[in-house]
């Protein structure tokens, strides 16, 4: 499982980076848990998983254009992480 500190910096990420970036580019997720669910494992997909933004757009691209040019402008990992993954960079 994750740390609160860990989980603290992946919301970061997605409120001050990611959640934006989608939003500018007309992909906005149309809800999103608040802090305190996704430092407590409330907003959690599953066991391994956390909840992230790209799960909850409000609309989808249509194409594989459209999701690449996506995810080259708002990469939905941690950009500067090289091989970045929630259980390389993570691991308790």
């Amino acid at each position: 499982m994750f740390s609160r500190a860990q989980r603290e910096f992946v919301y970061d990420y997605y409120a001050r980076s990611y959640i934006p970036c989608l939003g500018l580019h007309g992909y906005p997720p149309q809800s999103a848990p608040s802090r305190e669910d996704f430092l407590s494992g409330e907003a959690d997909l599953g066991d391994s998983w956390l909840w992230s933004p790209d799960t909850a757009l409000s609309r989808f691209p249509e194409t594989t254009q459209e999701w690449e040019r996506l995810y080259r402008d708002c990469p939905p990992t941690i950009p500067g992480v090289e091989g970045w993954s929630y259980e390389m960079v993570f691991e308790s």
